[in-house]
């Protein structure tokens, strides 16, 4: 019967270490993100910016070839200005 005992001692202690490991909090992430290269090189523009440039730097007001913005249209949003 001593024997016994002495499991079911060593039993519940498992059990109450095994319950103390389950209870403590999980590690969390410390990564921090770094910025690509592209990121790092990238001009900066205040915010609002893309409101009145396109992405090639061209105000919407002038006439931009790469996105075919015509003279006609620059002058109608300079225009509802």
């Amino acid at each position: 019967m001593r024997g016994y005992m002495n499991s079911d001692k060593a039993i519940r202690r498992a059990a109450a270490e095994q319950a103390s490991k389950d209870a403590r909090q999980l590690p969390k992430a410390h990564t921090r993100r770094e910025k690509s290269n592209t990121e790092k090189n990238a001009e900066y523009h205040l915010q609002g910016y893309g409101l009145y440039f396109c992405l090639h730097d061209k105000s919407y007001y002038e006439v931009c070839p790469a996105c075919k913005r015509t003279r006609r249209e620059a002058l109608r949003n300079l225009s509802s200005l």
